[in-house]
């Protein structure tokens, strides 16, 4: 969880700083998916991808999911993200809020190799 919120918070800042209509979208498709995820994790709630995102959302939780999905036709419709930015501010507030400094992944390999 800690990384979809790290995701989240990067994909919100992006968001509040695009200026070209694409690379809005692209970003908007980020903030959707990771505040989707956190939604359905935080609400123990099936996940759903296409058609099925917006059915699971409203289904998990009808308040947020569908403050989220108003939100994000408004963007699409208008070019305007506010609406949308607040309901995945929201919901990043729900599990724990902005994560930025301090935050690092790790790798680790799936397989050590073994001794020859």
């Amino acid at each position: 969880m800690l990384s979809r919120r790290y995701v989240l918070t990067d994909a919100l800042d992006d968001l509040a700083d695009v200026a070209d209509v694409v690379e809005r979208l692209a970003v908007a498709d980020v903030v959707l998916n990771t505040a989707a995820d956190l939604l359905f994790d935080h609400r123990r709630a099936w996940t759903g991808s296409g058609k099925w995102l917006p059915r699971r959302l409203l289904q998990a939780d009808p308040e947020h999911g569908g403050a989220l999905l108003d939100g994000y036709r408004r963007l699409c419709e208008t070019g305007d993200p506010e609406r949308f930015a607040d309901a995945a501010g929201e919901i990043l507030a729900l599990v724990g809020g902005p994560l930025r400094e301090g935050h690092a992944r790790t790798w680790r390999a799936a397989a050590e190799p073994g001794p020859r």
